[in-house]
């Protein structure tokens, strides 16, 4: 059983941006190479960084199974348009293909229709075909190509994929904290 996890401690931020660094080296490096991947890890998914999204409006997740840290995700609400942006969502490698992304992605849209959000979205490199696979098959649509500058000289060279959600009254959304 996969249990989610709200981040909520330096503890947890510490494993969570550990385990970017094993998810990220282990399957980014064909697609945009090592010195962007250290760039992006730095920036965005450090301690530092990964704390201070936290602080703002992110909501970051691990989950686990067994009490094994297996993947996280991270979301942001955008209330203005009742939509919620699937900020990251990766599995570690040797738990993918086990439906652990697929319950992740269960979970945000029980999440979202909670909060009467009608569509969820995410942006996802367009050289990364293992995940553009896996976003289709739970119902994720091309919409909309996207490049942006993240500084360095890097860019992030993205398709923008949208689902949309219904509410469901009988969706129930069970968060575990850890004392800490």
């Amino acid at each position: 059983m996969i249990n989610f996890n709200e981040v909520s401690n330096a503890a947890e931020i510490f494993s969570v941006s550990s385990l970017a660094h094993e998810i990220w080296n282990a399957h980014y490096l064909p697609i945009i190479g090592q010195k962007q991947i250290d760039y992006m890890l730095a920036n965005f998914q450090s301690e530092a960084a990964i704390t201070k999204q936290v602080q703002g409006n992110f909501k970051y997740f691990f989950a686990e199974n067994n009490n094994q840290l297996v993947g996280y995700f991270a979301i942001v609400r955008d209330c203005d348009f009742s939509s919620t942006q699937i900020s990251k969502i990766y599995v570690s490698q040797k738990y993918q293909r086990c439906g652990i992304g697929s319950e992740m992605v269960t979970f945000i849209e029980a999440y979202c229709a909670s909060a009467q959000h009608h569509e969820l979205w995410l942006t996802v490199n367009r050289l990364n075909t293992q995940a553009i696979h896996f976003y289709q098959k739970v119902g994720f649509k091309k919409t909309d190509c996207l490049v942006q500058d993240i500084g360095n000289g890097f860019v992030m060279d993205d398709y923008k994929m949208v689902k949309n959600i219904k509410a469901k009254t009988s969706d129930a959304v069970t968060i575990y904290r850890t004392p800490g």
